[in-house]
Formats: C-alpha cells, sequence, structure tokens
C-alpha cells in the first residue's frame, strides 16, 4: 500500500525531535573539560546539520520535494567527513586542516588513503550496510541525472492501451510519489542518528578524560 500523507507527518515529526537530541547532546559536550579542536568539527558539524534538517522539512511541507532530496545528500556528507576524524592519526590537526579549508579527499587516513567521498561511503558502510545505497541514490540528485527525468516527466496508459507521456513544469512535487518521500525522511533521521553515535563517542572521551580525539 502507497504510504500517504499522515505517515509522512510522523516521519517528518520524528525526524524535527531528532534535533532536540542533537541540542542536548551539544550542550553536554560543551560543558565537559577544556574546549579542543574536536569541540569545534562538532559544533560545525551540528549547526550544519540542524540547518539541513530544518530545510528538509520545510520543504518537503511545501510540495518541493525535489529541492529537499539533494539536502539528504548534504547531510550524508556531514556524516561522511565527521566521521573521517576517527580515521586518522590525529584528529585535532585533521580538523585544523579542514578549517584551513584543506579538502578532505586530499587528507590521508592513517593507512595512507585519500579519503575521498566514495572511500569514506563504503568505510561507513562497513558499520551502517545502508549507507552505500543512500549515497549513490542521493548523489543522482546533486547532478542533473535521470532522476530529474522522472520528476518531471511519466508515462501513463491513454485509451486502447495508447502510450501518454505527462510533464510537468512546476515547484509542485505530483510526480514524487509519498514512497519516496517517506524513504527520504527515513534516510535523514538515520543519518542524524548516526551523527548522534559519533558525537556521543566524542564527548563520552570528553567526560573520560582521555580525549584521543
Amino acid at each position: 500500500m502507497e504510504p500517504n500523507e499522515g505517515q509522512l507527518e510522523e516521519g517528518l515529526g520524528k525526524l524535527q525531535a531528532s534535533q532536540q537530541q542533537l541540542i542536548d547532546l551539544a550542550k553536554e559536550m560543551v560543558t565537559i573539560a577544556d574546549l579542543y579542536q574536536m569541540d569545534l568539527l562538532t559544533t560545525a558539524v551540528l549547526n550544519r546539520s540542524l540547518a539541513i534538517i530544518d530545510g528538509f522539512v520545510v520543504l518537503v511541507r511545501g510540495h518541493n520535494t525535489l529541492a529537499a532530496l539533494h539536502l539528504v545528500r548534504l547531510h550524508l556528507d556531514s556524516l561522511l567527513r565527521y566521521s573521517a576524524a576517527w580515521l586518522v592519526e590525529d584528529p585535532g590537526a585533521f580538523a585544523m586542516e579542514v578549517f584551513g579549508g584543506k579538502p578532505v579527499r586530499k587528507i590521508k587516513d592513517r593507512t595512507g588513503a585519500l579519503m575521498t567521498d566514495k572511500y569514506l561511503a563504503d568505510k561507513l558502510t562497513e558499520e551502517y550496510i545502508w549507507v552505500s545505497s543512500v549515497y549513490n541514490q542521493t548523489s543522482g540528485y546533486v547532478h542533473l541525472s535521470e532522476k530529474h527525468y522522472h520528476s518531471a516527466i511519466r508515462k501513463k496508459e491513454g485509451r486502447e492501451n495508447e502510450q501518454v507521456v505527462e510533464a510537468i513544469i512546476s515547484k509542485d512535487d505530483r510526480f514524487i510519489p509519498y514512497s519516496l518521500k517517506l524513504d527520504a525522511a527515513g534516510a535523514m533521521f538515520e543519518i542524524t542518528q548516526c551523527i548522534y553515535e559519533y558525537v556521543f563517542g566524542w564527548t563520552d572521551t570528553k567526560r573520560g578524560g582521555k580525549p584521543r580525539i
């Protein structure tokens, strides 16, 4: 059965509630011990995450899902690049390189591998099996692709089995099914939970008095 607006609203509400989880954890992080470079990187990730989640919800509720879908990829980008801090020898130095403008794709992990987006997605998929699928699917919304074709053009059966093509030029997302909207909201929620887990890990490290990262 095709998901409906009520189910979508439930998913968006769940996503919004996750924002408060991030805020509460951020408050805890900044009250523990001294300030480290990883605190600054974490702050940037959390700030971006809250903005992206808010924008996603507003766009989907405004029936502009096509604009919202690429935000899933941006949200995943925050997770991928934040997780990179766990792959390097010196996370603090990594944070400073990022703040200095060095692209993450040009920084090597502790094994000597360049941390491209694809590499980070593959590494994270070892822990969260859905990451590669979300990475591949949502990358198609960042660049013009067949996904934009299917969002604007569709085929349907006409009279006497005649093939009819429908096209739309509008900000309205009437060609995008609720199932895709619900999947996108679900992906946003899962990404948020992963960011929460990483931030919790860093906060727990601070709490233990051994800021290894």
